[in-house]
């Protein structure tokens, strides 16, 4: 596979995961989020994110998160509401969940394989405020989430030479939503205070043998995973 087909220089959450990131914190284990800053603070200029021709530093990173930040506070969203994450390996991904901590939301992450029924059981369950999705999915959700803002991104937005590996042929041609919302005004107050035990994450089960059910991840579990 050549070198420049490779969306990440590891896994999505690498940015948030990796240990390096807790160095320097004086033994402590602080919450995930924390932690990604204070990496911002001492390498804000080395590579977070390689998507194709796109190159992301840590603290673009950072920027962009925290407009989208802004803007689910000036949604209205508060501090525990649920935003509904169902993307492919694209930087968006990781805007998008430190853009949630920051603003106080806990990410669900959803398998972009997910059905129209599929997503209306977790629908149901997580009662997100806020969905984002590649627009392919759209239809999908509009059929069961209600009132709840839907959000597109396409693969294709964060790299800028068309490469047709990035870009399924199918995908409807529509405003990208999300990343006109990272262009806006960035949030100028405080970060939302998160204790070790509020919740960082919710991930659902496969439900091969039921439901599937959703497992909370804390704060500090995230933590204690990258220390």
């Amino acid at each position: 596979m050549p070198d420049d087909f490779s969306l990440y220089d590891a896994r999505p959450w690498q940015a948030a995961y990796d240990s390096t990131l807790c160095e320097g914190l004086d033994g402590k284990r602080p919450d995930i989020l924390q932690a990604f800053l204070a990496h911002c603070e001492v390498g804000g200029e080395a590579i977070a994110i390689r998507y194709f021709d796109r190159l992301i530093s840590y603290g673009e990173l950072d920027e962009m998160s925290s407009h989208f930040a802004a803007w689910l506070i000036r949604s209205g969203a508060v501090q525990g509401d649920r935003i509904f994450i169902l993307l492919q390996n694209v930087p968006q991904f990781a805007i998008a969940a430190l853009g949630a901590w920051k603003a106080g939301l806990i990410p669900v992450l959803g398998n972009p394989m997910y059905r129209q029924d599929e997503l209306g059981k977790l629908m149901a369950d997580c009662e997100p405020s806020v969905i984002l999705c590649h627009p392919s999915q759209r239809p999908a959700f509009e059929a069961v989430a209600g009132e709840r803002t839907i959000l597109t991104t396409t693969a294709g937005a964060m790299q800028s030479r068309g490469d047709p590996r990035s870009i399924p042929a199918d995908e409807p041609d529509e405003t990208d939503a999300f990343m006109a919302i990272l262009g806006t005004q960035a949030h100028e107050g405080s970060l939302c205070e998160r204790i070790t035990s509020d919740p960082a994450l919710l991930l659902y089960t496969s439900g091969t043998t039921g439901v599937p059910k959703g497992a909370m991840l804390t704060a500090s579990n995230l933590s204690y995973n990258a220390a």
